[in-house]
């Protein structure tokens, strides 16, 4: 099939910017996990304050800030499956996060 249109304006239709608004003292990276329960322990652990959440259709996910070492630093669990974790991307970013470092556990992928 031929495509005969093309759209050279790199915005979509809706955009995550749109709907989220940076985040005042959101962190530049993020690491996440598939894992909520290791999430959980992490901002526990190394005292992370939970400054929002990011909304689903039928459910919302933490967003924690943590310091480490001198450096701001999010925790958050990614939803499974790539249009699921694409669209929180996309919201982690429209937030202000530059960097996401995603690692999962044994079996999950």
């Amino acid at each position: 099939m031929t495509t005969l249109r093309f759209d050279p304006d790199p915005r979509a239709v809706i955009n995550p910017w749109e709907v989220d608004s940076p985040l005042e003292r959101c962190p530049r990276t993020v690491v996440s996990c598939f894992a909520r329960n290791l999430m959980e322990y992490a901002a526990e652990r190394y005292g992370g304050e939970k400054i929002c959440e990011i909304e689903f259709a039928n459910m919302a996910l933490p967003l924690w800030r943590i310091q480490a070492h001198g450096a701001a630093l999010g925790l958050t669990m990614t939803f499974q499956g790539a249009p699921n974790a694409v669209s929180q991307y996309e919201s982690l970013f429209a937030l202000g996060v530059e960097r996401v470092l995603v690692f999962g556990t044994c079996g999950v992928l």
